[in-house]
């Protein structure tokens, strides 16, 4: 630099982080038959004094999981939804439905979690997973055909149909 110093300082800081800069409260169908409606309502708030600028909000689905509304339209493939920027004290609201499938009292769980991007690079500030169970029937039915479930009939048999409930 024609003979000229190039002057560099360095610090160090250390940043303490005593809380979450965003709260998360999930609201959400807890018990459900299989195959009926589900749903699940988040909402998001900035606890700190800084703005953030690009927020995401992702819902991992479970498998058995079939995404059907939202009241803001997300990536239904991946669960995301692009917020944008959520203010010093801003907050909203996301609801979404669907259905689960999967065996009586089985378990699920939806992880959402709320990210922020800073210099290019994706931080999940909050994540919380919403539990539900897939309730047992109140009623099971049952049809044999000549006592059986799995009758084949032949040309000219009979048929006689048996309906069990529980």
């Amino acid at each position: 630099l024609n003979g000229q110093r190039k002057l560099e300082a360095n610090q160090t800081r250390n940043l303490v982080i005593n809380e979450n800069a965003l709260s998360l409260e999930l609201t959400h169908t807890e018990k459900a038959l299989r195959g009926t409606p589900i749903s699940v309502e988040l909402a998001y708030r900035n606890v700190s004094g800084f703005d953030f600028k690009d927020v995401v909000i992702r819902a991992r689905y479970p498998n058995g999981f079939t995404f059907t509304e939202a009241s803001v339209r997300p990536d239904e493939t991946t669960g995301t939804w692009h917020v944008g920027a959520v203010p010093a004290g801003g907050r909203g609201t996301i609801r979404f439905s669907g259905s689960i499938d999967g065996p009586d009292d089985a378990r699920f769980g939806i992880p959402v979690s709320i990210a922020a991007r800073f210099s290019s690079q994706e931080y999940t500030l909050i994540e919380q997973t919403a539990t539900l169970v897939i309730a047992p029937a109140p009623i099971t039915i049952t049809i044999l055909a000549n006592g059986s479930a799995d009758y084949v009939v032949r040309p000219g048999g009979q048929l006689v149909y048996t309906v069990q409930y529980k």
